[in-house]
């Protein structure tokens, strides 16, 4: 069974330090007490590393994704504002 996906973004220019920005907050989360999946940065900083959350050993959970819950397209997915995500958090009670 899988248990781990790696996150690298760094051929992606437009995202350059998108990994540093998902491994901060997730640590920012996890500090608030907020439950996350376990991760781990690399030691050149350029690979995210976390714990699937959403494999069991009876398969695959279903998991939507937050891009989908606001209606977004994949490309629209890093556009927008934290104040539109906590709407939509609050709307489908999420946290």
């Amino acid at each position: 069974m899988f248990n781990f996906t790696i996150n690298n973004y760094w051929e992606t220019s437009d995202f350059k330090d998108i990994v540093l920005n998902e491994y901060l907050s997730l640590s920012i989360a996890k500090n608030a007490g907020i439950a996350t999946a376990d991760f781990w940065l690399s030691d050149n900083k350029e690979l995210l590393a976390l714990r699937r959350f959403d494999r069991t050993e009876n398969g695959s959970l279903f998991v939507e994704d937050m891009t989908v819950l606001m209606g977004k397209t994949s490309d629209q997915k890093y556009r927008g504002s934290y104040e539109n995500l906590m709407k939509v958090a609050d709307l489908y009670q999420i946290g």
